[in-house]
């Protein structure tokens, strides 16, 4: 799990796609992706951004995280721009240490190239043979049908829904929770 290792590549219409581990120099590039994203996809601006001045220690608890067997943090790039990410990280507590949270995103444009699902097969191999996890959990809002398909084709099941469990501007959505085991 070395800085910048590559575990992958794909080719696309768009070209190559490489599946690596962030190096220290992706911090700015890492940040341009989150807010392109962020403005491409309405689950995304649920989650809270990091503020700028948060921005260093946030990756450096990433960079650390990985190192320590906790983390798991593949990018996707073409032509050198970031665009896609999927992490793992495992939960904090010493009592769900067996358990990871899932996350991904892919730029818009690249939806439909089959990037969501290497970075899958991608991340799930790594959070079972390097962070020893047993269960990847996450969490999806109603609406979001690729996200949902893509989850069930890698086996995740529905453990429930909390009905109208997120408010996204003034619309309550459901919130459902997945989960596989590794």
């Amino acid at each position: 799990m070395g800085e910048g290792q590559i575990i992958g590549k794909l080719q696309t219409n768009k070209g190559e796609i490489i599946i690596r581990y962030p190096k220290v120099i992706d911090l700015n590039e890492i940040f341009l992706f989150d807010n392109s994203v962020r403005k491409e996809t309405k689950f995304l601006d649920i989650i809270k951004q990091i503020p700028k001045k948060d921005e260093i220690k946030w990756f450096n608890d990433i960079l650390d995280g990985i190192q320590k067997r906790n983390y798991v943090y593949l990018l996707a790039e073409h032509e050198g721009s970031i665009i896609g990410a999927c992490t793992v990280r495992r939960q904090k507590e010493e009592t769900y240490h067996h358990v990871g949270i899932y996350d991904i995103v892919v730029k818009k444009e690249y939806w439909g190239e089959g990037i969501g699902n290497l970075l899958t097969k991608l991340i799930l191999k790594q959070a079972k043979n390097k962070l020893k996890l047993k269960i990847i959990r996450l969490i999806l809002y109603s609406g979001n049908t690729p996200a949902q398909k893509l989850y069930e084709k890698y086996g995740f099941r529905v453990a429930g829904k909390i009905p109208k469990g997120v408010l996204h501007g003034r619309k309550y959505m459901d919130e459902i929770i997945y989960y596989k085991f590794l």
